[in-house]
């Protein structure tokens, strides 16, 4: 996968596929589950766990699809995709809180493995409508965006330390949260203990991974130990042998480092 514009409308393409499927299993799965439901008002028995699971699992699926679609729009500069983008991320948002709804409301009887992913969406979505500014806030209010901070942290929280397929990407986005708007922020107590604490659950799952190794780089250099952060950003660069952006991003904060070091030569390089 590459930015060029054949690779993307392919990604676009197999995505869009992946939608429809989802969208067809879990129509049958809503009228198998409709079914069953009449019968099992008729018997006195309650709707099957099996079923309400599978068809949120349908809806997670569009979701991602979805907001996945939304992505590879935004990198297109033609206005129509930045249009399109927007629209399937409110279509994700829905999808989303539709399946936050659910999980309130039947909790036990939803299967344990689809709570990450849900608390992953609907975290998601609070955090980034929270980052917007007030007076924005106040106007997509109106279209049903919830701008909840403290609550979406929470579920970011909670998706990253349950053993789930989103656990690794609920964790990114909490050190992007506190590590990567440090650039902008004052580097306080709560973004420095935020940003540790997602880091001690992330290498527990992903002892190796060079994405949190990077962002344990950028939290070591704010928190003034330049030494360790050298360390984690030329650990990441003899690491990475394919993702080329990612050596560049290693590189700029390298020569942060060294520069903080009064190691001019060298950051220059």
């Amino acid at each position: 996968m590459t930015f060029e514009e054949q690779d993307i409308e392919e990604g676009i393409t197999r995505l869009r596929a992946a939608k429809s499927l989802a969208e067809a299993q879990g129509t049958q799965g809503w009228i198998s589950g409709s079914l069953s439901a009449v019968s099992n008002w008729w018997w006195g028995e309650k709707t099957e766990k099996k079923e309400l699971s599978w068809r949120i699992e349908c809806q997670l699926i569009i979701a991602d699809c979805l907001l996945y679609t939304a992505m590879l729009r935004f990198i297109s500069d033609s206005k129509i995709n930045f249009l399109k983008g927007g629209y399937n991320v409110h279509a994700s948002y829905r999808v989303f809180k539709w399946c936050g709804h659910k999980l309130k409301k039947h909790e036990k009887d939803v299967d344990p493995r689809l709570h990450g992913p849900i608390n992953f969406g609907v975290g998601l979505f609070e955090l980034m409508w929270s980052l917007i500014p007030k007076a924005v806030v106040e106007m997509i209010k109106v279209f049903g965006f919830k701008s909840e901070r403290n609550d979406g942290l929470a579920k970011l929280e909670k998706a990253s330390s349950e053993p789930c397929i989103k656990s690794s990407m609920a964790s990114l986005c909490l050190l992007f949260y506190h590590a990567g708007f440090a650039s902008f922020l004052p580097w306080s107590e709560f973004h420095a203990n935020g940003a540790n604490e997602a880091l001690k659950r992330a290498f527990a799952l992903y002892p190796d991974g060079i994405f949190f190794k990077l962002m344990e780089g950028k939290v070591a250099r704010y928190n003034g130990d330049v030494a360790t952060a050298l360390q984690c950003f030329e650990g990441v660069s003899a690491m990475n042998k394919q993702v080329v952006q990612l050596t560049h991003v290693c590189w700029y904060e390298t020569g942060w480092v060294l520069m903080v070091q009064l190691r001019w030569g060298e950051a220059a390089e």
